[in-house]
């Protein structure tokens, strides 16, 4: 058995006779979501109706004034168990139960507390609190030593703003680059990707169709405008201290940002788009379509150009046309976090839970004996090879 200690830093939940009871109870009740204890868990929500399933754990200090600042947990383990540690600059971290219990998931490999925290209706949705400086975690395993005799880690991964979603993906993605064991995460990701499909399902979210082909009805306003107008006056974009030119009325009419910024000049700068996303915008602002294969490489770069600026029509037409896969998961997700999307959100939480979903069958299927199965040898490769990527 290995020795595992996880420092986390700032979750100091302690028992305060001072502090009201209300208090103390969210306090106990963070730790034993800190701890993996659903037993507890379950029986303060049960037994403590002011428990609140989506508080963040800097309120309970606020109110505990006696609690620990730093809590060391000291666990046991097998094989060589990972843990989670925190680098943190600020006193409070300002998570939620299910974010404390979704990262605590390395330490525990038990989904029995995410759960049960969804089930007493835990919002799947709420991102961890902003903070005057970043919040990042990551994955130590002390049971290695680097050439230096420290303790190697997964990449540093800030986490403010994130949804529990979007934390797991970024927690396994960070084993599967340091060439970590990644496939237990899996099961985290079934269960928040469904709670999320069905959180925004009941919400009435849909994904409306909208041919990546057609052409949009403001873009063919803006040409009538030019050409009752008679205006062909232009101005510049720039991007990467490169310049596309653009007829006036088909860029200020696609946007009230964009009229904004050019109603008393010709030339705008893109800070945060690239040339060839800008060329990109440009060309639907005149034909009104994107074309097929840069919606599939660059979609995300559009969409995201095109929330930031509000080209509203753009925006839609890429939330559309969007197409989910492992590849992108992580950057589709982020993107619809940070836009608030909660069509993107609805199309990536599916694929993920599609995917997990098929990941299980295959290993459901691997498990069955040969005997039983029919045409065994291929169906046993083909099977094999669904459980990559």
């Amino acid at each position: 058995m290995e020795h595992i200690e996880a420092a986390v830093e700032s979750v100091g939940l302690g028992d305060d006779a001072g502090a009201d009871t209300s208090s103390l109870d969210q306090a106990s009740f963070f730790r034993a979501v800190q701890d993996g204890n659903v037993q507890s868990v379950n029986a303060l929500v049960k037994n403590r109706k002011h428990i609140d399933l989506n508080a963040y754990n800097d309120q309970s200090y606020k109110r505990a004034k006696n609690a620990p600042l730093s809590l060391q947990l000291k666990l046991r383990g097998g094989g060589g168990l990972s843990l989670l540690c925190l680098e943190r600059n600020e006193r409070h971290m300002g998570v939620t139960p299910l974010i404390l219990a979704v990262y605590k998931y390395e330490v525990h490999r038990s989904v029995d507390v995410v759960s049960s925290l969804l089930k007493h209706g835990a919002n799947v949705s709420v991102k961890a609190a902003p903070t005057p400086s970043n919040h990042k975690m990551s994955i130590v395993r002390h049971d290695m030593k680097n050439p230096d005799g420290s303790s190697p880690e997964t990449k540093k991964i800030v986490f403010d703003h994130k949804t529990p979603l979007l934390i797991a993906l970024e927690l396994k993605s960070s084993l599967y680059l340091k060439g970590w064991e990644y496939r237990h995460w899996d099961a985290m990701l079934e269960v928040l990707s469904e709670a999320t499909v069905q959180q925004l399902v009941e919400k009435g979210v849909k994904v409306p169709t909208i041919p990546a082909h057609s052409v949009s009805e403001v873009v063919q306003r803006n040409w009538d405008a030019v050409f009752n107008s008679g205006k062909h006056e232009t101005i510049e974009l720039t991007a990467e201290g490169k310049d596309v030119v653009a007829l006036k009325l088909l860029v200020t009419g696609a946007s009230k940002v964009l009229k904004m910024n050019l109603e008393h000049s010709s030339r705008m700068e893109l800070k945060e788009a690239s040339y060839n996303i800008t060329k990109g915008l440009v060309h639907y602002l005149y034909v009104g379509k994107v074309e097929p294969h840069f919606m599939q490489q660059r979609g995300i770069d559009l969409f995201v150009t095109a929330h930031k600026y509000g080209v509203e029509a753009l925006k839609h037409l890429c939330e559309a046309n969007i197409v989910p896969n492992q590849d992108n998961w992580i950057k589709l997700l982020t993107a619809a976090v940070e836009t608030d999307s909660q069509m993107l959100t609805l199309k990536t939480a599916q694929s993920i839970k599609d995917v997990m979903a098929e990941r299980q069958s295959g290993q459901s299927f691997l498990t069955r004996g040969f005997s039983d199965i029919k045409d065994a040898p291929q169906q046993l490769f083909q099977s094999s090879r669904g459980l990559v990527g």
